[in-house]
């Protein structure tokens, strides 16, 4: 059965009230899985493992972790949605649903690891596919809770464990979303810590995510400036940032409003 709307606030309240009091990492969810870290070297640390005990499992072990995150995606996609708009006043609860339910369910998953073998005059060539390793993430404001499943369910799909670093503004609904999955994975098998990310993040825990060794790729979804370190990083980088018209038109008025002053100076 869904939950009402008020049973969603109050589990939101209940979340802002955790963090407020410093809960420690999985004090979100029943269980013992950990995903929040006061050291963002120690969110890394927890990473490196969780990836290499899941290049040990079966791609249908793999599969079953997947299929966990999104039945737990949907099932909390309203509860995501209303944390993420009282959170940062951006777009509409409904729009958001949405986007967490479309991540949910047609974010590519193992089914789409396809192995090609091609044949010539120099022999027969079998590609498979690999995982990074550990991706570093950043993760925007203004879709958090959709990011953080988009991400986490493509990601783990291809055998990587994700770190994240996301906006501060977004932090409490990003962090639910994340502890919300870690668990899931947990209670279908998987290793601890596949997701991770700072208590506090920063530019400084994002600039350690850029920088770290054991960091192979970077996935970024911010504004001009973060997008534009990330491409310096020497770190193979995908990086995207909200279109400037959404900014003004769509998701908050206020900054709509800044930013048209702007324009006529």
């Amino acid at each position: 059965m869904a939950l009402t709307k008020e049973q969603i606030r109050q589990i939101a309240e209940q979340t802002r009230n955790s963090l407020e009091r410093g809960g420690s990492g999985g004090s979100f969810v029943s269980g013992t899985a950990q995903c929040l870290f006061d050291d963002v070297n120690d969110a890394i640390e927890t990473a490196i493992r969780a990836q290499q005990r899941l290049a040990e499992m079966t791609l249908e072990d793999r599969s079953k972790l997947v299929e966990a995150m999104r039945v737990c995606a949907r099932e909390h996609a309203e509860e995501l949605a209303i944390l993420a708009h009282e959170e940062t006043g951006y777009g509409k609860v409904q729009h958001k649903i949405a986007k967490n339910l479309l991540a949910a369910n047609k974010t590519p998953g193992v089914e789409d690891l396809h192995p090609t073998a091609y044949s010539g005059d120099d022999g027969l060539t079998l590609v498979e596919t690999a995982p990074y390793g550990v991706i570093g993430s950043i993760t925007p404001s203004t879709n958090p809770t959709a990011t953080v499943i988009n991400n986490s369910i493509s990601m783990i799909a291809a055998g990587n464990a994700v770190v994240y670093n996301p906006h501060p503004a977004a932090k409490r609904a990003s962090q639910r979303a994340m502890e919300l999955l870690n668990q899931a994975i947990v209670d279908a098998g998987g290793p601890n810590g596949l997701i991770t990310a700072p208590k506090e993040p920063t530019m400084d825990t994002s600039a350690v995510l850029m920088s770290h060794k054991a960091i192979k790729m970077l996935a970024v979804t911010g504004g001009e400036a973060v997008v534009a370190v990330a491409m310096k990083s020497g770190k193979k980088c995908v990086a995207g940032q909200p279109a400037r018209h959404r900014r003004r038109h769509g998701e908050h008025p206020r900054r709509g409003e800044k930013d048209r002053r702007r324009r006529e100076l």
